[in-house]
């Protein structure tokens, strides 16, 4: 690696930003009292002879630990990549980043240097991404090696002080020039993964010197790779190409006991096999650079195209829109998916809209440097993906409802109409989409519900917010005049889906069954075809039956069970048995623990969502052009009883 301290961003303050263009001098002038009082004069045979006594077998070996370390900082690369937020080919980004460090380290002028050489292997980038990501990358890089000096001299000295010194300082010196770098992808994970990429890329480094050195003369392992990443450190400061001086004079002054004219000649041979040779290779990949990547069919959708799509949209889950989940289109013909991304996988969420082709979304994966996947597909898009030579897993049954022709009079709803008739009792009150929604009472119901909870689940599940709230149909309980519960459901083209489902504490028994029916009720008046109450986890087989028990939720699906729903399977699918595991343990990790909830607002604002929602069904009503409600609409249970005369509260 190399870093470019004088290049530092301009949030740095004026006087550190003067104090590093001074440590090229001071690093300089200590190099040269190391010399002056450590080295004595050099023995141009001796070092010849130690060269020619380090042999084939070591060379090879210190060949594989350069490579080593060399992927790491390809490694290195696509995560500081993804903390900028930036995408393309996976294998293409890591090579131009090996490329740029590896002339960098000869060339010297470390940021410059590698900005260069990013911007000759991906013009795409252009000169101040380029530069951007290469000053990315020094400044996270350096923060990775303070943290790692700090722990190896912890570890050889037991100086715990100054390690928690050092530890912090270097958390401080990332925290502070992170905005500066804009690294808006920076977090823990993230963090942590550019941790152990440092990590590797030292010890691959000290592996390639260690293995050079005389048999009979190499040091205590630990001690060692303290005394490297404290060269290492001396070298950056010194901003010659590759710490040229400072790098091999601090290593002599830290390990005198290793005979000089070896020791010399090991750092020769480093030097041709860490520096010379990755050069002249990353010199050759950018004499003739990969050419960027045609343009993929999908593209974000915007505008008419994303009003379009969600016009279509399958199901209601591409509400999820308004949470952060984008909408991929292909002009011709007309297609699309509703994708997530996380974990180094682009999800496509339920059915696609049109002919949804699996290249396509694969190309977009590898654009991206992602893998592709399907997240609660149905059996038909399951199929063509094992078409594909995908490997799919059922995972959940979806419990959907027919309004047109169903009744709480089935005999399979007998255990529904015992709870309507407690909500009945209770003297729960329903209102569908009133003109004002109480925001502040269901957001405290939300956050209430949430800490009981354990939090909000994400993903591809809705979590509470006003952008979402307000594309749905929302369904509200109360009780002598107070907000007990409510529920949501997302339109889709011919169907609604079932989204939040929020209680309070006190809520009667049966309320929420009487909200859902309340909500079926509706979509027959509204001539909806289907109701969908959303999906139940169904664990594959093969899980030990604790864990499936622990999955399948049973209370969750008691109460879908309890309106006579159709069953219907959804699917997992991805690339390869292991891919698919993968995809399961990223999706899961996703929902359970998910990010910073993203509100998008809607393209034309929230009046042109409404009436683009009311246009997309003509069953509505007359005046396909009218909002969905204006006041509060009594929802009666298709039985008359004589509470569904009872006034209502005001919303």
């Amino acid at each position: 690696m190399i870093l470019n301290l004088t290049a530092l961003p301009r949030q740095v303050p004026g006087p550190l930003r003067r104090a590093a263009r001074l440590l090229p001098v001071v690093a300089l002038a200590l190099c040269l009292w190391l010399m002056a009082s450590h080295v004595s004069p050099v023995d141009g045979g001796a070092i010849v002879a130690a060269l020619g006594a380090i042999g084939p077998g070591r060379l090879v070996l210190a060949l594989l630990f350069a490579a080593v370390s060399f992927a790491a900082i390809g490694g290195f690369e696509l995560t500081v990549r993804r903390m900028l937020g930036l995408t393309g080919p996976r294998v293409r980004a890591a090579r131009a980043g090996m490329a740029a460090i590896a002339l960098a380290q000869v060339v010297g002028f470390g940021a410059l240097t590698s900005a260069l050489a990013r911007w000759r292997a991906l013009p795409e980038l252009g000169l101040a991404r380029a530069t951007e990501l290469s000053v990315a990358v020094s400044v996270v890089f350096m923060a990775g090696l303070g943290g790692f000096a700090a722990l190896a001299l912890s570890l050889a000295q037991g100086a715990f002080g100054l390690t928690l010194g050092l530890g912090a300082l270097s958390v401080a010196l990332i925290l502070r020039l992170a905005p500066g770098a804009r690294l808006p992808g920076l977090g823990p994970a993230r963090g942590a993964q550019a941790a152990l990429w440092v990590l590797a890329d030292i010890c691959a480094g000290a592996l390639v010197l260690f293995v050079l050195l005389p048999g009979a003369a190499r040091p205590d392992a630990l001690l060692f790779l303290t005394a490297y990443a404290t060269a290492l450190i001396a070298g950056f400061l010194s901003q010659s190409p590759g710490g040229l001086g400072a790098f091999e004079m601090s290593l002599l002054a830290l390990l005198p006991a290793i005979p000089q004219d070896g020791f010399l000649a090991a750092l020769l041979a480093y030097r041709l096999v860490y520096h010379l040779l990755p050069a002249l290779v990353g010199l050759a990949l950018l004499a003739r650079p990969q050419p960027a990547p045609p343009p993929v069919a999908l593209q974000p959708a915007r505008g008419a195209g994303r009003l379009r799509a969600l016009a279509q949209a399958p199901s209601g889950d591409w509400a999820l829109v308004h949470q952060g989940a984008q909408v991929l289109l292909r002009g011709a013909p007309f297609c699309g998916w509703l994708v997530q991304r996380t974990g180094g996988w682009l999800v496509a969420l339920g059915d696609p809209v049109g002919p949804g082709r699996l290249a396509d979304l694969t190309a977009v994966a590898q654009v991206d440097g992602q893998s592709p996947a399907l997240y609660r597909v149905g059996p038909r898009t399951a199929a063509a993906a094992r078409r594909a030579g995908w490997q799919t897993l059922r995972i959940a049954q979806e419990a959907v409802l027919y309004p047109q022709t169903w009744s709480p009079d089935a005999a399979a709803c007998r255990s529904l109409r015992r709870k309507l008739r407690q909500a009945d009792a209770a003297g729960v009150a329903v209102t569908i989409e009133p003109a004002d929604l109480p925001l502040a009472q269901m957001a405290t119901i939300a956050a209430l519900w949430s800490a009981r909870h354990g939090g909000e689940r994400g993903f591809s599940m809705g979590r509470f917010s006003p952008a979402l709230v307000r594309q749905a149909v929302v369904v509200l309980g109360w009780q002598r005049g107070q907000l007990v519960g409510f529920i949501t459901l997302n339109r889709g083209r011919d169907c609604w889906s079932l989204d939040l489902m929020r209680a309070g504490p006190a809520v009667p028994d049966g309320t929420m069954q009487a909200l859902v029916a309340a909500a079926i009720t509706a979509a027959r008046a509204a001539g909806v075809a289907r109701v969908s109450l959303a999906s139940v986890p169904c664990p594959p087989g093969w899980l030990p039956r604790p864990v499936a028990r622990h999955l399948s939720r049973d209370g969750l699906r008691q109460f879908k069970a309890s309106f006579a729903p159709r069953w219907q399977p959804r699917y997992l699918a991805a690339p390869g048995r292991i891919g698919l595991l993968t995809a399961l343990v990223a999706i899961a990790r996703a929902i359970h623990w998910p990010g910073p909830l993203q509100n998008i607002a809607p393209p034309h604002g929230d009046h042109a969502a409404k009436a683009f929602d009311s246009a997309a069904r003509p069953c509505d009503g007359p005046d396909p052009n009218a909002t969905p409600a204006q006041a509060p609409l009594p929802v009666r249970p298709p039985e008359r009883r004589p509470h569904d005369q009872r006034p209502r509260p005001p919303a």
